[in-house]
């Protein structure tokens, strides 16, 4: 039998099977308790529970319930156990701990909203467990979430209060980015617009391609891209990927290049016909010639394996910690990242070139 209802934190045990925790209990070697489970959420999953807590204090609840079941018996005072929801659990545990001296806190987190499973099932827990986590919702595709910011935006609420929503203030430039890429999209279905013969229609898919524009703004501005230039790239498909948007500057300013080479590898991109392809392997010729420094395939994959050991033995949480609350740390991995991904799809673009030809 399945019921919703708000029921009493205190009742509620955090799971400590939660598949999040597989880590921490393989290096505790027993069973969690509720202090070490609720020590492994907030360091696995930190920057989360922040910016849950501050869209829960924003709204003023959870806006779905958590998932618990009905213990067999009683265990150290618990009634039920979290099937899916640990996080939002411990943000409200935490959150009545901490208002609970407050002389106007009226008890709005003694309480979670559930779904309550009354009879304990194992195989309903399992069957949660997986469509909570392997079987997930499917998220907003990126332009429908910059146009539903934007028309927030502009019906008046305030970029604070947009970042409350979704978790923070530390998402408040992101947030600005994704509405400033739907704005200047807009610019491309302006009646107005100076458009050229044989242009792309406007096409929403192109959404991703705007927001990296944005990521990078100032820089390009600083170059003389400017916002037009890059629409009339997009509404020619001279742009082939989104991916290709972070390196523009490398094909439109290089510093590596004398003026005449500038010009003839952005006149790849901006000459009739021509496109981002087209000019990263002009990019790249001019870089290869006379070098001998560039790395070979067994010298790049020597260096990712070895990295990929790196980082699978660094598994002391208290190291991971530190170097989490090193924010220029973090920017390295994030960076590394990027390129990976971006080096993955060029192989993969390569491979499939290959294949089809």
């Amino acid at each position: 039998m399945i019921s919703r209802d708000d029921v009493d934190i205190d009742k509620i045990m955090l799971n400590p099977d939660n598949p999040r925790l597989a880590e921490a209990k393989h290096n505790n070697q027993s069973k969690l308790d509720q202090a070490e489970v609720d020590y492994y959420l907030k360091a696995s999953a930190d920057d989360h529970q922040k910016a849950l807590r501050a869209s829960i204090i924003t709204v003023g609840r959870i806006t779905e319930p958590i998932h618990i079941q009905k213990l067999k018996k009683s265990e150290d005072g618990f009634e039920y156990v979290v099937l899916e929801g640990n996080n939002r659990l411990k943000v409200y545990k935490d959150l009545h701990k901490d208002f609970a001296d407050k002389s106007d806190y009226k008890g709005q987190w003694k309480k979670i909203p559930c779904e309550v499973y009354e009879n304990y099932d194992r195989d309903i827990y399992d069957q949660i467990q997986l469509t909570s986590h392997v079987i997930t919702k499917k998220p907003w595709e990126p332009y429908a979430r910059g146009e539903y910011l934007y028309k927030l935006q502009k019906s008046g609420k305030t970029l604070g209060e947009l970042a409350a929503m979704c978790g923070g203030d530390v998402r408040k430039k992101n947030l600005q980015q994704e509405i400033d890429a739907y704005k200047h999209m807009q610019k491309w279905r302006d009646p107005e617009r100076d458009s050229k013969q044989n242009e792309l229609d406007y096409n929403p898919g192109e959404y991703q391609k705007f927001y990296q524009y944005q990521l990078k703004k100032s820089s390009f501005n600083d170059m003389g891209l400017s916002e037009d230039i890059f629409l009339d790239m997009i509404a020619q498909d001279k742009i082939s990927y989104a991916r290709d948007v972070r390196k523009l500057d490398t094909v439109w300013l290089n510093r590596n290049f004398t003026p005449e080479e500038n010009e003839q590898v952005k006149n790849e991109l901006m000459k009739d016909g021509g496109d981002t392809i087209q000019a990263f392997a002009e990019r790249d010729r001019l870089l290869a010639a006379g070098k001998t420094d560039a790395l070979k395939v067994d010298e790049i994959i020597k260096q990712a394996k070895s990295l990929t050991s790196g980082i699978r033995s660094f598994t002391q949480l208290s190291e991971r910690e530190k170097l989490a609350k090193d924010e220029n740390s973090v920017q390295v991995f994030d960076l590394l990242a990027e390129e990976v991904n971006d080096f993955i799809e060029e192989l993969r673009d390569i491979q499939k070139y290959i294949v089809n030809n």
